[in-house]
């Protein structure tokens, strides 16, 4: 699963940057001469095709370095006049390029060939319903949710941490309620959907757990004091109720977001109470008009 993560990461990360061919030549060239793990093996042969064939011109010696660096020109030139004619080529030199860049600006080692965690991805992504939310995660929680044992509610804990993530998005807060939570802690856009779907016999019996109030309001607990998420309301007292407002502490104050909660409900209440004087008078009115005689006008003839 946390590979999984990882894949549509840097691949959805690496569709962001833009290159040109002549850097993927280049990056494709380097990885041929120092660095073949990071190719998969169709693209070592194409590359081997394109040698033997004469396209492709390579120096075994210096392999692409001078004094100033790695410059191979006459490999560059080559690498680019094959992909006007190899398009399969030269989308995976840039593809190749692209998650190469990906995995060194987040920090992340590729134990795997780059076209390889993209056809992962790929897969992933075409399993994802139109529309879903793409929560995002630290990746030192993912190292060391990977490199360190967990149990069954430390693992509960991240996915609802990551489902109230996804609700937040960008914003400071969001007013949400708990079974929207659970309903994201499981991957699903809401809790309609968390029902009328067909849900994995692996999972269910999570699922079922955790949609019980006792386990609601202890990963709800434990995400303000583990997790540092602001929650409010939904909870005991007088806001025992499944609404709540969800906040990041690292946007709002907590006294600023309780405000905005308490000022929205406010409005709410003053809307509501409009309303029903609107509706009130509205009913009068009618009464009034039914009991008013009609005026008939008379007439001389």
């Amino acid at each position: 699963m946390i590979s999984d993560i990882f894949n549509v990461g840097i691949c959805r990360y690496s569709e962001t940057l833009q290159y040109s061919n002549e850097d993927a030549a280049k990056q494709l060239i380097y990885d041929y001469y120092r660095n073949k793990d990071s190719l998969t093996n169709e693209m070592i042969k194409e590359v081997e095709k394109q040698i033997r064939s004469g396209n492709l011109s390579v120096d075994e010696g210096i392999a692409g370095f001078t004094e100033e660096g790695f410059d191979p020109s006459c490999e560059k030139l080559d690498l680019i006049t094959i992909f006007d004619q190899n398009h399969v080529l030269a989308e995976n030199a840039m593809i190749h390029l692209q998650i190469h860049r990906a995995s060194y600006f987040l920090g992340i080692s590729s134990t795997i060939p780059h076209l390889q965690r993209y056809s992962s991805y790929q897969k992933i992504m075409q399993s994802v319903p139109k529309g879903e939310p793409f929560p995002m995660v630290n990746k030192t929680l993912l190292f060391k949710l990977r490199d360190e044992t967990q149990t069954e509610y430390d693992l509960a804990q991240f996915a609802a941490y990551i489902g109230i993530r996804s609700i937040l998005g960008k914003s400071s807060y969001k007013h949400t309620n708990k079974d929207m939570i659970i309903a994201r802690m499981f991957g699903y856009i809401d809790h309609k959907h968390l029902h009328e779907s067909k849900q994995n016999p692996i999972i269910k019996p999570l699922i079922e757990k955790y949609l019980l109030r006792y386990w609601k309001d202890k990963l709800l607990v434990d995400m303000g004091i583990n997790w540092k998420i602001y929650i409010y309301g939904g909870s005991g007292g007088k806001n025992n109720t499944n609404n709540m407002v969800i906040g990041d502490p690292k946007k709002i104050a907590l006294k600023s977001m309780i405000e905005a909660a308490e000022n929205k409900k406010r409005q709410r209440k003053i809307d509501k109470l409009k309303r029903a004087q609107q509706e009130a008078l509205d009913t009068v009115l009618q009464q009034l008009n039914k009991e008013k005689s009609p005026y008939k006008e008379k007439r001389d003839f």
